[in-house]
């Protein structure tokens, strides 16, 4: 795939190759090279479009049921592109499903997850922003009565 962050073409290979690894059925899956999946999938975080993001963030999901592809999300510091993209975004759906799959792969395979002490600020961060959001929802509610 071409480097160019700005070719449609990329985008759209990427995009394609991130689907494509979501719906593959279980015996297909490791058949992938999961290092450049995993690059391509990093690589898609960074792309400023919700769609882009949000199939990349579903690519993942396979990754979280095993700790060998655990390893790989760890080893490519994979938790902190994805919080940062997420709060980068700006998109509180796109932070929601952040925030689901890092607890689907804390559910999944206790202990296997490490985040790096930026991933752990950021995942500070987006919970910060997610209180203050809960509270502004609270207090800007109009009184019916």
């Amino acid at each position: 795939m071409s480097q160019e962050s700005n070719s449609g073409n990329w985008r759209q290979a990427g995009r394609s190759l991130a689907i494509i690894a979501s719906n593959a059925p279980v015996e297909c899956r490791d058949r992938f090279d999961l290092e450049g999946l995993v690059a391509a999938i990093k690589r898609l975080l960074t792309i400023e479009q919700t769609e882009i993001q949000t199939d990349a963030m579903r690519a993942l999901v396979p990754f979280l049921t095993s700790v060998e592809r655990i390893q790989v999300l760890n080893k490519e510091n994979m938790w902190m592109a994805l919080l940062r993209a997420s709060l980068r975004s700006g998109v509180p759906l796109l932070e929601q499903f952040c925030a689901n799959l890092l607890q689907t792969a804390l559910d999944a395979v206790p202990g296997a997850v490490q985040f790096s002490r930026e991933a752990m600020m950021l995942l500070a961060e987006l919970s910060r922003k997610h209180h203050e959001q809960q509270m502004n929802l609270c207090f800007n509610r109009q009184n019916p009565f």
